[in-house]
């Protein structure tokens, strides 16, 4: 059982230091909830060396080994062991890989937080798990990540889902009316041409379309992709790495939806982190490089200077500018003890039911939309190609 050194002070505020076994340090800290009021700190008093960096932990399994790290507090269990119990049960290979190697980690005599930094875990998980040593909440602090963690997946998920139906209309349109103008009316062309008819407008319009499309159509879309390309390229390196952001969540539609993504992870992640006493500076940091916004990363680092110059956290915010009023307006309970990281949750919830609404507008009006443009762009075709048609029946009648 490996040994922690723990520093703190007693019910009187003098302080106390001292070692003890412990299965973890929730353990510990439970152990000695009757002798010490405060735990400043806990750390191994014999650490092992240093883990080797491990395969790193893939983004997407994040969820489901804190999960699993989360229970195992709970249930009061030896972590090395129940973790090792949980991967000869898991049927992927390489969450079993990921959780056997933490197990030989931690049985070597290393603690959480290094081996989760050996194996690239997240920034703000790194943090969590050192609030949770001091607090001896671990498993309960986890367990909200992965609840904070399972709600940013979700709201993703659901605006690829809502997006995913009207895109697809879209583009199996666009493969029809192209097949119509590249396949079929060529073949009506030389009909007409056949008859040497006089041909309307509108017609005329169509036969010329459909000739350029089919002699350049393929040029015209290779250059035109190339070109886009380039331009995002050459924009990305001229721009850098915020404005490139701010310009992507300027685009019609697509751009709003990233925006109040990347504010609600923000707004939540930023709120479990005040509330389990991370630094505000660290929470600050932590929150915005775990919203995966360059632009939200940049704007956080901007207000910790301001505050570090002396300026409130809400004045540093309005300043920018660029967050919400409502963000900067719950700023204002910063002062106020255990008020901010409630008003923050209630904020990421209320950006999160932003985009879940805008989704289910477009899904609403998008495939409407989608219809009444291929009617349009089917009663053009029928108009385009049968009135000569007519024309032609009336003369061999």
């Amino acid at each position: 059982m490996p040994r922690y050194r723990y520093i703190g002070s007693d019910y009187a505020g003098r302080p106390v230091t001292g070692e003890r076994d412990a299965a973890d340090p929730d353990a510990l800290l439970a152990a000695l909830a009757g002798e010490v009021s405060k735990i400043v700190s806990v750390e191994l008093a014999n650490p092992g060396p240093l883990p080797e960096p491990g395969e790193s932990l893939h983004r997407a399994d994040v969820r489901e080994v804190s999960g699993h790290i989360a229970e195992i507090i709970e249930a009061q269990l030896p972590l090395e062991s129940g973790l090792a119990a949980i991967a000869a049960e898991c049927s992927s290979r390489r969450i079993r890989k990921t959780l056997l190697g933490i197990a030989g980690d931690l049985a070597a005599g290393n603690d959480l937080e290094k081996v989760l930094a050996s194996r690239g875990a997240p920034a703000e998980l790194k943090a969590l798990v050192r609030a949770g040593a001091r607090s001896g909440n671990t498993g309960q602090i986890l367990e909200h990540y992965v609840v904070n963690v399972e709600s940013a997946v979700d709201l993703r998920q659901s605006m690829r889902r809502g997006l995913f139906y009207p895109l697809l209309m879209l583009l199996v349109f666009s493969l029809v009316g192209c097949g119509v103008i590249v396949w079929v009316v060529p073949q009506f062309a030389s009909i007409f041409a056949g008859f040497d008819l006089n041909l309307p407008t509108v017609t005329t319009w169509l036969v010329t379309l459909s000739d350029f499309i089919v002699h350049y159509g393929a040029i015209v879309v290779l250059g035109g992709l190339a070109s886009i390309v380039a331009v995002a390229i050459l924009l990305r390196l001229a721009l850098g790495r915020v404005l490139w952001r701010r310009l992507i969540c300027r685009i019609p539609l697509f751009g709003p939806f990233l925006r109040w993504t990347a504010l609600a992870r923000f707004s939540q992640l930023l709120s479990l982190l005040i509330e389990n006493r991370v630094p505000l500076d660290e929470a600050l940091t932590l929150a915005g490089d775990a919203s995966g916004d360059a632009e939200i990363q940049h704007d956080c680092r901007r207000m910790l200077a301001s505050v570090t110059a002396g300026e409130s956290l809400e004045s540093a915010a309005r300043k920018l500018d660029r967050f919400p009023t409502s963000f900067v307006q719950a700023l204002t309970w910063a002062s106020r003890p255990g008020g901010l990281p409630e008003v923050l949750q209630s904020l990421g919830d209320m950006y999160a039911g932003r985009v879940r609404a805008a989704v289910a507008v477009v899904v609403s009006l998008l495939p409407p939309l989608l219809m009444l443009f291929l009617g349009v762009l089917m009663a053009f075709l029928v108009v385009a190609l049968f009135m000569p048609l007519i024309s032609l029946l009336n003369m061999l009648s």
